[in-house]
């Protein structure tokens, strides 16, 4: 947004040719409401999951495994945050742990016991290639 010059200035800003008061400079309505109108585009649904490629492995105690997509789904959301703080957390481990569980089918849960165990690597650099990629396209390719 662009200001506006002249007695509109400190008031005033541009939104597509329109001049609106700044918020705390509106008028105040004398019924106690604060809206006059709310506008609602509706729910954004999540795009179905899409699966890794498979040259993007996931390992468990040095040993490649293969996951069901529901496992591996929730698995991406754990290697997407591996740089960040939160997954050095005792408590959120554990909670990560006993909720990527219950995605897992009975053979993943007899073989993945321990968190430790488990290599997230390949799919951390595979999401942050994609995040660099992204970084590069002009704003016409990112749509």
């Amino acid at each position: 947004a662009q200001s506006f010059g002249g007695e509109c200035e400190s008031r005033c800003v541009r939104v597509t040719e329109r001049r609106l008061p700044f918020r705390w400079e509106e008028e105040r309505a004398t019924d106690g409401s604060k809206w006059r109108f709310l506008e609602h585009k509706g729910p954004v649904f999540a795009l179905p999951y899409e699966p890794l490629p498979p040259h993007i492995r996931f390992f468990y105690d040095g040993k490649q495994m293969k996951l069901n997509p529901p496992a591996e789904e929730v698995a991406t959301f754990f290697a997407k945050m591996l740089d960040h703080e939160y997954t050095t957390k005792d408590i959120f481990r554990k909670n990560f742990f006993k909720d990527w569980r219950k995605e897992m089918t009975p053979e993943e849960k007899s073989k993945i016991s321990d968190l430790n165990k488990c290599n997230f690597n390949e799919m951390s650099e595979h999401f942050k290639a994609q995040s660099e990629a992204k970084k590069q396209m002009s704003k016409d390719e990112k749509l």
